[in-house]
Order: structure tokens, then C-alpha cells, then sequence
């Protein structure tokens, strides 16, 4: 194999490389909503497995983010080949790399959510839909006992 045709695989590599960490931090975040979606609804319950699921939600989203230290090393050492190779640059026939994506959304402030989208503390999940909704300035409140000019909490 030339070195051209080497570096050439390399970089392929490389890409792929970016979309596994991208699509790692992705899942990450995907675990994190399962988790608290999961703490949500089985907030109370009383089967050990069930109060098991948030907590292993929690571990496979810790999973996911900790590939990255090893994807990085991944990354580094063949870049590392690449400059020992003296094929710095980009081989001119492989597409370019793909723009990292937008990263994965900022974790979700603990609790769980209510129904007009505020979050409650979790040890009130078995109670969010009878507390009362958040006050959102700017919209006319729907409540029967509110002023016609009081805010609204959905």
C-alpha cells in the first residue's frame, strides 16, 4: 500500500472516528432524558427493578460519555502516524472531514417535569400534576379565580 493510499485510509478513519464521539455524546443525552423520564414515572413505585431502571439509565449515559477519552487517544495517535508519515494534509481524493454536528443538548436541570414545562425537586413527582403551574409573565392566566390582567402558567 502507498503511502498516499495509507494516509488516505487514515483520514477516512479519522472521520469516522469524529461521528462516533458525536453520535456517543448524542446517545449520552438521550440516556439522561430516559433517566428522568423514568424517575418521573416510577417515582413511589415499590418493585426493586423498576427503581432500578433510572439508575442504570444514569450508568449507560456515563458509559456513553466515557468512550470519549478513549476515541480522542484513537484520534491522536493516528494523527500522530499521519505527521510521521509526512501526509499532513488532506488527500485531495477523500471528501472533507464532516463539520463536527451541534453538540448534544445541555443536560436537563434535575427533577421532573410538570405539565406547563417548568421541573419540580423529584421527591415531589408523585405529586407534580396537583401542584400548582409555574407564574410565566406575559400571558393571560387561564385560571377561574385570576384577574383578566394575571399572568399565565401555561
Amino acid at each position: 500500500m502507498s503511502v498516499e493510499a495509507l494516509a488516505a485510509a487514515i483520514w477516512r478513519a479519522l472521520d469516522l472516528l469524529a461521528r462516533v464521539r458525536a453520535d456517543a455524546e448524542h446517545v449520552a443525552g438521550l440516556l439522561g432524558e430516559a433517566r428522568d423520564a423514568y424517575a418521573a414515572v416510577l417515582y413511589g413505585a415499590n418493585d426493586p427493578e423498576a427503581k432500578q431502571l433510572p439508575v442504570s439509565a444514569s450508568q449507560a449515559a456515563e458509559a456513553a460519555t466515557a468512550v470519549h477519552g478513549p476515541l480522542r487517544t484513537v484520534d491522536e495517535s493516528l494523527r500522530a502516524y499521519l505527521h510521521e508519515l509526512g501526509a499532513t494534509g488532506r488527500d485531495p481524493t477523500t471528501p472533507p472531514r464532516r463539520p463536527d454536528p451541534t453538540p448534544a443538548p445541555a443536560p436537563t436541570a434535575p427533577g421532573v417535569p410538570a405539565p406547563d414545562g417548568s421541573r419540580y425537586p423529584t421527591e415531589a413527582a408523585w405529586c407534580v400534576d396537583m401542584l400548582p403551574c409555574r407564574v410565566r409573565a406575559g400571558q393571560p392566566s387561564t385560571a377561574p379565580w385570576a384577574s383578566p390582567t394575571a399572568v399565565s402558567c401555561h
